[in-house]
């Protein structure tokens, strides 16, 4: 796998042996001190989730029913799989094994090692969330400084909306993990290239297994792509196009795996329930209304309907 980078930036894990991690550690706390911080960041985090786990999300937490009735149907095949032996015994015609497949599997493992239950479901958001904490802090900590993941950890931890997605089986918090994943082996592809191909590969597999809304990550990591192609030639007068063709093939193979294992075997269902996820614009409302309402949809954070936006 190249290089991209002149040098590489200095990693947080390391001892301070090389001249450029001697370098960061005059300007950044020492590698104990972040060591201890972060298990105390976590612990925290994992105190805050799992406390009186089978509570109920607050009521003004979103505008729609989808906190309370979402949950449910994410983890509904995988429930009936461990205890009735069949994915959809009862024939629902929205059959959630094919609209979450992540979090069929996911919710599949997790009852099967500990038993179907609330606390069991919510357990999937906690991990997942705690999961999320771990892979921004190391980016941050690659990217800036030892400072930056830990504060990055911190807000991560106590963010209330955060914290309460964290403790509900929707599938937002599991798309959250992925993509932090894909953004931690995106910046992980500037040092060694091959690591472009494992990002588009988890980006992929976020979006189509777990969540359309997924799709929102696209735009940073093409965009960064496209810098990083400036750089180049600005630097060397030349383009490598590597770090995007393998970003890109990570993206089909997992397209293609969606296609045989997920498309295939739903075409009507998926074709109306991706149909419907996907059309945030009503012509009938007037520009004036749509605007509104993507502006709205933004400062909820899609809470409200269509997340895509």
């Amino acid at each position: 796998m190249g290089r991209l980078n002149d040098k590489d930036p200095p990693s947080c894990m390391t001892q301070n042996g090389t001249t450029s991690e001697r370098n960061q550690s005059r300007s950044d706390i020492s590698r104990r001190t972040y060591l201890w911080s972060m298990v105390i960041i976590l612990l925290l985090a994992t105190a805050l989730r799992v406390y009186a786990l089978e509570a109920d999300l607050p009521l003004h937490i979103s505008l729609s029913q989808g906190p309370t009735t979402d949950g449910a149907n994410t983890v509904a095949a995988g429930r009936n799989m461990v205890q009735f032996g069949e994915w959809d015994p009862l024939g629902d015609p929205r059959n959630p094994r094919y609209l979450y497949p992540g979090m069929t599997w996911l919710s599949f493992m997790f009852f099967r090692l500990l038993g179907t239950g609330y606390w069991q479901a919510n357990l999937i958001a906690v991990v997942t969330g705690l999961l999320t904490i771990v892979f921004i802090a190391a980016f941050a900590c690659e990217q800036f400084s030892r400072r930056a993941a830990l504060l990055s950890a911190a807000i991560m931890a106590t963010n209330y909306l955060f914290l309460m997605y964290n403790r509900t089986p929707m599938a937002y918090t599991p798309l959250t993990c992925g993509l932090a994943i894909a953004l931690y082996f995106w910046q992980r592809g500037l040092r060694h290239t091959g690591w472009f191909l494992v990002s588009g590969l988890v980006t992929g597999l976020s979006i189509l297994f777990i969540k359309i809304p997924g799709l929102s990550f696209l735009p940073v990591a093409f965009g960064g792509l496209a810098l990083l192609a400036w750089r180049q030639r600005k630097r060397h007068g030349r383009v490598d196009p590597g770090p995007a063709l393998l970003y890109v093939r990570g993206l089909l193979v997992s397209g293609w795996a969606w296609y045989y294992l997920v498309r295939r075997p739903s075409l009507d269902l998926l074709g109306t329930h991706l149909g419907r996820a996907i059309n945030t614009f009503e012509p009938s409302l007037g520009l004036e209304e749509n605007l509104r309402f993507a502006l709205q949809s933004v400062l909820q954070f899609g809470i409200r309907s269509s997340f895509f936006l």
